[in-house]
């Protein structure tokens, strides 16, 4: 199962930068997806943050699966 991660824009830019591995999705080279939180509670506190408007869902692609 894929978890949820709290990232801050920092260490987004950090990631897009840094060298990674890569799965195809419909075609396209896309990076993978890094392991995030174990855990309940670091789940739902991160869920929180979003219900309260102070972070942002991002969807990577070939997540749907």
């Amino acid at each position: 199962m894929r978890m949820p991660g709290r990232w801050t824009i920092a260490d987004v830019g950090a990631y897009l930068r840094a060298p990674k591995k890569f799965v195809k999705v419909r075609g396209e080279m896309w990076p993978v997806r890094p392991k995030g939180l174990i855990g309940f509670r670091a789940r739902l506190a991160c869920a929180w943050e979003v219900f309260r408007g102070r972070a942002d869902v991002l969807v990577w692609p070939g997540q749907e699966r």
